[in-house]
């Protein structure tokens, strides 16, 4: 059965649907806060009609998980909730940092990766990747987690040697290090899509699943992880 793989990217301000059919990239993009699920219903129906598809042609169902724009990420989840509930489709939920790891390796080449994330009231969602070799894109080294300000500064201090930094915070983008990358754009970039693609190809390939009762945002909201 030809592969037809169905992403969504509701994290952050610019909506994303992207469909990979017959090794090709097909996508459409818009700020998708006030338009909801409607918006990316018609993106859907758009992509799969231009490409001679229907819903049941798709056999792959990809969303960003989050941590991201609240409303955003609800509103991504109930679109793939509904498409699974219905067709039975298997689905994979994405970490949006591995998602920035991905675009930072395909950038600039770099093999690992920390990736911070300002969460609001003085905390950051943190994240460490490194490039897998057998699979070919970049894998978690620890899981996602959440951290003060302070600690996620100790952190990367720590780190800023051995690894490439992606942030969206100032302070962070201010330490002395040749490999940070700006990540405060809400804009879809090719980085963005070719990230987005491996990581969904991997999946598939593997049969990565996750299971329906865990369809859901990512808010990474739990207590912080202390440092050690």
């Amino acid at each position: 059965m030809p592969s037809n793989i169905l992403c969504i990217d509701t994290s952050r301000y610019e909506l994303l649907v992207l469909l990979i059919s017959n090794n090709k990239i097909f996508y459409k993009t818009a700020v998708q806060v006030k338009k909801g699920d409607n918006l990316i219903l018609e993106y859907i129906r758009e992509l799969l009609q231009e490409q001679k598809l229907s819903i049941k042609d798709l056999t792959y169902l990809v969303y960003v998980a989050g941590p991201g724009s609240f409303t955003g990420l609800r509103i991504g989840v109930s679109v793939i909730q509904a498409l699974n509930l219905v067709y039975n489709t298997p689905v994979i939920g994405i970490s949006r940092l591995q998602l920035l790891a991905e675009q930072a390796y395909q950038l600039i080449g770099a093999k690992r990766i920390v990736v911070s994330m300002n969460a609001l009231r003085d905390e950051y969602f943190f994240g460490e990747y490194y490039f897998d070799e057998d699979s070919t894109i970049m894998q978690p080294l620890i899981k996602d987690c959440l951290y003060t300000k302070n600690e996620l500064v100790d952190k990367l201090v720590s780190k800023v040697d051995k690894f490439a930094i992606v942030s969206d915070s100032l302070d962070i983008l201010s330490l002395e290090s040749s490999q940070i990358i700006n990540a405060c754009s809400s804009e879809v970039v090719e980085q963005d899509l070719k990230a987005l693609s491996n990581i969904a190809l991997y999946n598939e390939v593997n049969n990565i699943r996750t299971a329906a009762f865990n369809i859901l945002p990512k808010y990474l909201k739990q207590p912080h992880i202390t440092k050690h």
